[in-house]
């Protein structure tokens, strides 16, 4: 992918909070406002659970909560200050906010499990060919991760 006049990439770890600062940083500076944020950053493991480990448990954490946390919180924040904005959730849980009545709406989607690079069997380095990492993805002035 490339940036354009309609996207800016952000490369970063979501579940760091520099990466989400960046993101709603980027998209700010390059389109002025944040109208949209889509959360579909998220892993999967395969491994059975009598076999996770606590480095297996802390990338699920740090992708799928601490991510979430960190770039709807910013993105959020920004969209009270310019009372609008739409968060969509692609998840497995509902997000229900009391943040309506300022003009922001929560959406979720739950697919199910998606076959994506980041349902790798656990503990696995190896990577299909073309594989690279998962940037936030910022376009036409939503959030994307």
């Amino acid at each position: 992918m490339t940036a354009s006049p309609s996207l800016v990439l952000v490369d970063g770890d979501i579940g760091k909070p520099e990466t989400a600062a960046d993101a709603v940083e980027a998209a700010i500076k390059h389109f002025g406002t944040v109208d949209v944020l889509v959360n579909n950053a998220g892993i999967f493991r395969t491994n059975p659970f009598t076999d996770f480990t606590t480095e297996d448990f802390n990338a699920l954490v740090s992708t799928n909560l601490l991510g979430f946390l960190y770039i709807t919180q910013l993105t959020v924040k920004q969209m009270l200050k310019q009372k609008s904005g739409n968060v969509v959730s692609i998840t497995a849980a509902l997000v229900d906010q009391p943040i309506a009545k300022e003009g922001i709406r929560f959406n979720a989607v739950a697919p199910g499990v998606v076959d994506t690079t980041q349902r790798l069997p656990s503990r696995s380095k190896a990577r299909p060919s073309g594989w690279s990492s998962p940037s936030a993805k910022i376009s036409k002035r939503s959030i994307g991760i």
